[in-house]
């Protein structure tokens, strides 16, 4: 069983859904916020540092992950407070397997962090800048020595694979007390090594006397198989073997499912630290919660008690049984396994028992509005309007600065070779051009290294988008890029560390200094807000020849703002000598209402416009609706870097293609030159649905969504038959000095 690709909590906000069947999870974390107090006051009062990183591993989805954040950040403002030391800037890097429901989470952070800055108080707190980690903790997942603490709740049970050997094991999906000795042992085995593992990967990230508390389920017991740790698990199997009596589920399909989980004792868990030698105890407590605890104060208990525990089991345990059973049994189990709870709290009071570990290391603002940063995203998933489906413009262009990068690349370093390097992407979005500009970068710099016969590097990738964007397709997408990207260049690469960072650009990403190389492809064009007094471009949603030319000029104030804002903020991100490699739709004519730049949105307006003059949308509706984009010529990109004063141009360079280049093979099939042409119509209004659909969703509702883009194709068809049309590209690189 692959568990990192099908060991996940349920995600979305449904009613089997972890978020809202993770009451036990939150009182657990509330029960040991005074063993993190203790670890956090210790760590900041050591070193007051100006930098807090903070880890939270197997973070999931759902309110506890930010509620476990606010927790750890209100502690070291009552102690920077109490000291009266400055602000300090906070690094927050969730981490979780590649299938957990990211994308709940990074939704939720412009609202946390509002709430967060109203109870710490506004103008004192200093920057939060959240990252998402797709990843196994079994394994690397930040930079060496990047991190001041790590915080894990309800995670470390888990297991990396299932161990090997549990085939004696009959008809159990974990241990019990008639399990053969050869299937304790196998389970303990495989708690020594990934645990070992895992605190090898943690020494090397966490810096010297950074701290961990670690809370897992365990047991007081030195029997592994106690009923303190395993009877949740019994019970679930006594459910399974009841199906497959009556037939519904194959003997041999059970006899192959195990759970990859391990609850260990106090004295095993201070055997595998001791025997690592990294870290020091500071405190091990066990604390133990009824079953009932899964459920609030308003459930009747006495009627519902196994109901609400089997709904938070299948929140846990549901896509791990899926991948294995198949989801048709699924209803029918979780009923019958509720039956038995029911039963058994009946005549017993089953708890859940609780091991927080408390270690230290001993080695070695943003406010943007129509709220932008909340309805700005390419669309999401895999389906026909997805971008992921529809992004062959973007894949064109980023293959078209290949040699700009790759310049960049050599004269960072030919002279010479870092042992780590960090990359930004920013506006990553979430199709395949994603990892596609990544793989570049990090061939690119392979082909120096390798040429240079150095070492391999440490890679750290962070990929930057606004919240909605749609990490989960990325992050479950990983495994098979690595696996890939690894044959490509051969066995001797390093590490390469991958982190989701879901914020807008137009803000602080980063710690200071810590970036090498920053890429964005076609993203900076997105203003960060829709520019102030457009009232009087009637029915029209972007500039045009016939706008008033106080439009013009309120979006090139919002551009020369925004981009302003960008440049300081990657100023102080990039280290001394690092480099940008910039790649927006832009135009070669001084005329910012120019058919080189405004012509695709002057066609999605008649098409809006259309559905005006049929009363299927309100004229009211289509005039307060203007699209946030600026598309730049190359002089207003010099002046505005030579302005801020923090980057130089090593060149900026215009490129075109044309709006055919959007099409896929399937147009190649048309039988005529109009059905060609109609087909081109439709590629590109489907790329322009896969870019723009999620803003006008957010005005104009989901309804006219077909409608709009059958007439948008149309016109597009119409058009593209008459002249030629194209898309003008501006790639700008920079460096900043030394």
């Amino acid at each position: 069983m692959e568990v990192a690709q099908v060991l996940h909590m349920n995600g979305g906000a449904g009613d089997f859904s972890y978020a809202n069947n993770s009451l036990l999870q939150s009182k657990v974390i509330l029960m040991t916020k005074p063993i993190v107090e203790e670890a956090i006051n210790n760590l900041y009062c050591s070193n007051f540092p100006t930098n807090f990183t903070i880890a939270d591993l197997g973070c999931s989805s759902g309110p506890n992950t930010l509620m476990t954040v606010s927790e750890l950040i209100k502690v070291v403002e009552k102690n920077r407070q109490k000291h009266n030391k400055e602000p300090i800037e906070y690094q927050v890097l969730l981490n979780d397997l590649p299938g957990n429901d990211f994308n709940t989470i990074f939704k939720s952070l412009p609202n946390f962090l509002e709430n967060l800055k109203m109870e710490i108080g506004d103008r004192d707190v200093g920057p939060c800048l959240f990252n998402g980690v797709p990843g196994s903790f079994y394994g690397r997942l930040f930079s060496s020595k990047s991190v001041n603490f790590i915080h894990s709740s309800y995670s470390l049970h888990w297991l990396s694979k299932v161990p090997e050997g549990l085939e004696e094991n009959k008809r159990n999906i974990y241990m019990v007390n008639t399990s053969p000795k050869s299937v304790v042992e196998a389970y303990y085995k495989q708690f020594q090594e990934d645990f070992e593992l895992f605190l090898k990967c943690r020494r090397e990230e966490l810096v010297k006397g950074g701290s961990m508390v670690l809370t897992l389920l365990g047991r007081r017991s030195q029997d592994p198989t106690s009923k303190e740790c395993c009877y949740i698990w019994e019970l679930l199997a006594m459910a399974l073997n009841d199906m497959v009596s009556e037939g519904i589920i194959e003997e041999e399909k059970l006899e192959s499912f195990n759970i990859p989980k391990y609850m260990p004792s106090p004295t095993e868990m201070r055997i595998e630290i001791e025997k690592e030698g990294s870290f020091v105890v500071n405190r091990i407590q066990v604390s133990k919660v009824d079953w009932n605890i899964v459920y609030n104060d308003n459930t009747n208990k006495d009627d519902n008690g196994g109901y609400y525990v089997a709904k938070y089991m299948r929140a846990v345990a549901e896509p791990i049984l899926i991948s294995h059973f198949g989801e048709a049994i699924i209803d029918e189990l979780f009923f019958r396994y509720g039956q038995i709870i029911v039963d058994r709290m009946a005549k017993e009071k089953p708890q859940f028992v609780n091991l927080t570990v408390s270690l230290t290391n001993i080695r070695g603002k943003i406010i943007i509005t129509m709220e932008v940063v909340q309805v700005l995203h390419m669309n999401g998933g895999e389906g026909d309007f997805s971008y992921a489906s529809n992004s062959l413009l973007q894949w064109k262009v980023i293959s078209m600065t290949k040699p700009i990068v790759e310049e960049a690349i050599n004269n960072l370093y030919c002279s010479s070779f870092p042992t780590s390097l960090t990359i930004a992407d920013l506006g990553c979005s979430s199709g395949p051009n994603a990892l596609m500009a990544v793989s570049e970068l990090i061939k690119a710099v392979e082909i120096i290294r390798q040429k240079l016969k150095k070492k391999p590097i440490e890679y750290q990738v962070l990929l930057n988008d606004l919240p909605g964007n749609d990490f989960n397709t990325i992050f479950k997408s990983l495994p098979n890029f690595l696996k890939n990207l690894r044959r490509e260049i051969g066995g001797d690469v390093g590490p390469c560390l991958f982190t989701g960072v879901p914020a807008s650009f137009y803000g602080r990403l980063f710690p200071k200094k810590s970036v090498h190389f920053v890429h964005s492809s076609y993203s900076l064009h997105w203003l960060s807000k829709v520019p102030e007094g457009l009232e009087e471009n009637k029915r029209n949603i972007y500039m045009t020849d016939n706008s008033p030319r106080s439009v013009a000029k309120a979006y090139y104030n919002q551009f020369q703002q925004d981009l302003s804002l960008f440049l300081k903020c990657r100023a102080q991100e990039l280290v001394d000598g690092g480099c940008m490699i910039l790649t927006l739709l832009g135009r070669r004519s001084q005329n910012p209402a120019s058919k080189e730049c405004s012509y695709i949105w002057e066609l999605l307006g008649l098409a809006l416009n259309d559905l005006v003059d049929q009363g299927i949308i309100e004229e009211e509706k289509l005039e307060s609706f203007h699209i946030p984009k600026y598309m730049p010529s190359p002089t207003e990109i010099r002046i505005e870097v030579a302005k801020e004063g923090s980057f130089v141009i090593d060149s900026i360079r215009v490129s075109e293609v044309d709006w055919k280049v959007s099409n896929n093979n399937e147009v190649n099939k048309a039988k005529s030159v109009d059905e060609s042409l109609k087909g081109s119509g439709y590629n590109v209004a489907k790329y322009m649905r896969a870019v723009a659909e999620p803003i006008l969703i957010s005005h104009f509702g989901e309804e006219i969504m077909d409608e709009l883009f059958i007439r948008y194709r149309e016109i597009i068809a119409d058009r593209m038959a008459k002249e030629t049309t194209q898309f003008f590209n501006v790639t700008v690189s920079l460096t900043k000095p030394k």
